[in-house]
């Protein structure tokens, strides 16, 4: 490296060191300023104020990232090089080259692993463009995002695949990804991870732009989650993603994927908020990623701390108290506060039209593991997870060896330990939840969360309605003799309900045996 590069780079260091400075005043004087806002501003005023806050953070988290993945393909610690990157970079623009490349990884030339999606500042247009890195030769694709989302699509279409794709959404401020991902890794199971990558996120934020027609963007996602997983080596993929863009990601990847396997993990606010404390004190602000697999990933706090949106003020879902409750909790609470709520939201959404969507998800209660009442508690959703992410309830018991190292591993998890700050907010942020209609408060459950029995359920019989009370005999008798004239019985052991498959769509059933169909329980049962 010659001493002109060392001054770059020495200039490069000390110009992120005063960024990164001045981001961590930013974030306490806008504490201090909101403190101040809440006691002389209207709500009204104090939510716009809020929503501006919120779109700096973002937009700082992005840039930094989409700065880090550039770095790194750059050269890295020690050989930084912007010149590198330039050099190393092929822009792809014309159809022809584009389908050579999409032939290319279909026929898995090179390791090319998706980048960033973003601008080109270079360009005189604004156009969005997709960046590929090929492990094996170094060499960088960029490409026009949809013009090679949609080529690629269209190839991915005509070929089989044998990877079984598992949707992590993760409410529970990024513990819960954690914690799947901890199992499955201390359990050897046959499941490779995709941990909240960076192209994800940027494609559910230029989904909220509205500068894409939605049905180009799923097309994309469709083609990008198959490119990952056409060279994937174990029978399933999991791909896990935070709360702030769950609203955005939920319902596209419903759509795009009904067929392959959903998982949705919370835990109760408080806790929620909590965790969201601790994993903002152990961010390293100044970390620079030394490998492509972590400059790829976007593990920024923002993911599941601050909302990307502020739908929630104007949701269906959400009583007038709602705006007041929500000024009354200062911003480092009320951001997560409502992000968690608008990820619940968009799973109540689903929920409402599941007979149509045909959103069947496991959903996990991360309190089952972590915190369990009984030991049985932990071992009947230790085991029902397992079964379900690796699809291998049809194939036997989970083998015992397999549950042991789990047990091991959740006993020696340590709990985060309880912040006084939060707890001191208790009630506030209990009376901002129980705003929206459908939103069950700390100890109670989600819809059709998965009960820790042997016998386990996607599907409960509860009534869905007030979120306050469980159904009376009557009604789940009521609702029981419904069902037995909707399921399709013509299949043994197999349940179908009518119209929770799309018309001209071909169905997974019958191709994988996963355990995920429109009901899992045998009716005959709740007789």
């Amino acid at each position: 490296m010659t001493d002109g590069s060392a001054v770059d780079w020495t200039t490069a260091v000390t110009v992120g060191a005063a960024a990164l400075a001045a981001c961590g005043v930013g974030v306490l004087t806008a504490a201090s300023s909101d403190t101040v806002s809440r006691r002389i501003l209207s709500p009204e005023r104090t939510h716009a104020k809020r929503s501006a806050e919120y779109g700096y953070r973002w937009r700082q988290a992005m840039e930094r990232a989409v700065l880090q993945c550039s770095y790194v393909l750059a050269g890295g610690v020690g050989n930084y090089n912007d010149e590198i990157e330039l050099a190393q970079t092929k822009l792809v623009r014309d159809m022809a080259h584009v389908e050579l490349l999409v032939q290319a990884i279909v026929d898995r030339k090179g390791r090319l692993r998706i980048g960033k999606i973003c601008t080109d500042e270079r360009m005189p247009s604004t156009d969005y463009y997709v960046w590929l890195y090929d492990q094996e030769s170094s060499q960088i694709y960029q490409l026009p995002l949809t013009t090679f989302g949609m080529a690629l699509a269209d190839a991915m279409e005509r070929k089989i695949h044998s990877t079984t794709f598992c949707f992590l959404a993760d409410a529970a401020a990024s513990t819960a990804s954690a914690l799947v991902k901890d199992l499955l890794q201390i359990t050897k199971s046959a499941v490779e991870i995709y941990e909240n990558p960076l192209w994800l996120t940027q494609l559910a934020l230029l989904t909220r732009k509205n500068l894409h027609p939605r049905d180009d963007l799923e097309r994309v996602l469709y083609a990008f989650c198959r490119m990952q997983a056409w060279n994937c080596e174990q029978p399933t993929l999991l791909i896990s993603y935070g709360a702030a863009v769950t609203p955005i990601l939920l319902p596209m990847l419903q759509q795009v994927f009904p067929d392959d396997r959903h998982l949705f993990c919370y835990t109760g606010c408080i806790q929620t908020a909590q965790a969201a404390f601790h994993g903002r004190r152990s961010f390293q602000r100044n970390h620079v990623p030394e490998c492509v697999s972590d400059a790829l990933q976007f593990p920024h706090p923002v993911s599941y701390t601050t909302p990307l949106s502020r739908s929630m003020l104007h949701s269906v879902n959400t009583m007038p108290p709602y705006s007041r409750a929500l000024v009354s909790l200062p911003i480092e609470i009320a951001d997560v506060v409502e992000t968690w709520m608008a990820a619940v939201d968009a799973f109540f959404l689903l929920k409402e039209d599941e007979r149509i969507n045909g959103y069947l998800p496991y959903v996990l209660k991360t309190d089952y593991l972590l915190t369990p009442v009984s030991l049985d508690v932990r071992h009947w959703t230790t085991r029902s997870l397992l079964q379900y992410v690796c699809g291998s309830r049809t194939r036997g018991e989970v083998p015992s060896e397999t549950l042991d190292a789990a047990f091991s591993y959740l006993r020696e998890r340590k709990p985060l330990a309880p912040l006084a700050k939060i707890d001191a907010y208790r009630k506030p942020i209990e009376n901002a939840v129980f705003q929206h209609k459908l939103i069950l408060i700390e100890n109670k459950t989600l819809q059709d969360t998965v009960q820790p029995t042997q016998h386990w359920t996607l599907k409960s019989t509860a009534k869905a309605g007030c979120a306050c009370c469980l159904p009376e005999e009557d009604e789940e008798d009521e609702d029981l003799g419904a069902l037995k004239g909707k399921l399709d019985m013509s299949r043994p052991g197999v349940f179908v309900l009518p119209g929770t498959l799309k018309k001209g769509k071909p169905s997974a059933a019958g191709k994988f045996v996963d355990g995920k169909m429109g009901f899992a329980f045998d009716p005959t049962k709740f007789s």
